[in-house]
């Protein structure tokens, strides 16, 4: 009697996740002391946004950005935040994150300065004056025909699994 053996392997690929719009200088910027949520772009897919580009207009400093999520209408909710310190203004500058995020959430920032805003486009973002990051059931204005210069980057954490089974001869 013979028991074969038999290996198997399933490789899960990580996907790219991008959420928000690109961090460029833009025509406009935005007002200090609110939170934006950029509506540009929701992540494509869960996982975790490691790495955050930020153009700001004027320098920021206590900056945070987070992942949000609609609760209904405009009414929105953080599901993950991260403390970023200052952004010096000027130009792109790349920071690493850990924020958990789902498919279909949105990025968004807070912080003591003004960030790059378009004139015109057409995409949008939401607004609210204050501090909102964390925030849960929060109303936020949205403002449509604008975006901001803030782009979030990660993956899903793809898995690779391998079962091996052993045989004897007997």
């Amino acid at each position: 009697i013979t028991i074969a053996f038999c290996i198997f392997q399933m490789v899960v690929l990580a996907e790219t996740i991008d959420i928000g719009s690109p961090a460029i200088n833009r025509a406009n910027e935005g007002s200090a002391d609110r939170t934006y949520i950029q509506k540009t772009n929701p992540a494509n897919a869960s996982g975790k946004i490691t790495s955050v580009e930020i153009w700001a207009a004027s320098s920021y400093t206590n900056c945070q950005v987070a992942t949000f999520y609609v609760v209904s209408g405009n009414t929105l909710s953080t599901r993950d935040t991260e403390y970023i310190g200052t952004v010096t203004s000027g130009a792109k500058r790349t920071f690493s994150v850990d924020l958990d995020v789902e498919e279909g959430d949105y990025i968004g920032i807070y912080g003591d300065g003004e960030i790059e805003r378009s004139d015109y486009s057409d995409e949008s973002y939401w607004w609210k004056a204050g501090d909102f990051i964390p925030c849960t059931n929060q109303v936020f204005s949205l403002l449509g025909s604008r975006e901001i210069s803030l782009y979030g980057t990660g993956t899903t954490g793809g898995e690779e699994d391998n079962a091996i089974f052993f045989g004897t001869n007997l």
